[in-house]
């Protein structure tokens, strides 16, 4: 039961208070709360699982923890095909990734190739620009000392 204190009215008479009854959440049985509690560790000892299986036996009696064990069930059935499902799905995008990277690999590699490929031609075309230019040259120095030996 939870007293409230209540004010409000035309009539508040100090020390007023309001009564009502709270229904609480269905307690689990004990068993199942020693294993929360250890994290779903199993008992190791003959014993001590002889008493944990006459616990929860003698618990799970009771319709309100069956239930209760049931929607357990049930919510961990439900989150279990969930994390499968995300499980699946992140494993595919996994692949996605696997195979857009492998596919980029290939055309960094073939890129690699093509820039070298210009950077062979680019050698060779500044190369014979040099010889052009030094052609030329020996051209107009050889038309000057033409035009210089008529004069």
């Amino acid at each position: 039961m939870v007293v409230v204190p209540f004010s409000g009215l035309p009539d508040d008479r100090p020390g007023a208070a309001l009564r009502r009854a709270v229904r609480r959440a269905p307690r689990a049985a004990p068993a199942v709360e020693r294993a929360a509690r250890s994290g779903g560790r199993r008992p190791t000892t003959a014993t001590s699982r002889g008493r944990s299986g006459a616990a929860l036996g003698s618990s799970t009696s009771s319709p309100r923890t069956k239930e209760y064990l049931h929607t357990l069930i049930e919510e961990h059935g439900r989150a279990s095909d969930e994390l499968g499902t995300a499980n699946e799905e992140l494993i595919s995008g996994n692949e996605e990734l696997q195979s857009m990277n492998e596919e980029l690999e290939t055309a960094k590699e073939e890129l690699q190739s093509i820039n070298e490929e210009l950077t062979t031609l680019n050698d060779e075309l500044q190369r014979r620009n040099q010889e052009v230019s030094q052609v030329n040259s020996d051209l107009l120095n050889f038309s000057l000392a033409r035009w210089t030996s008529r004069s």
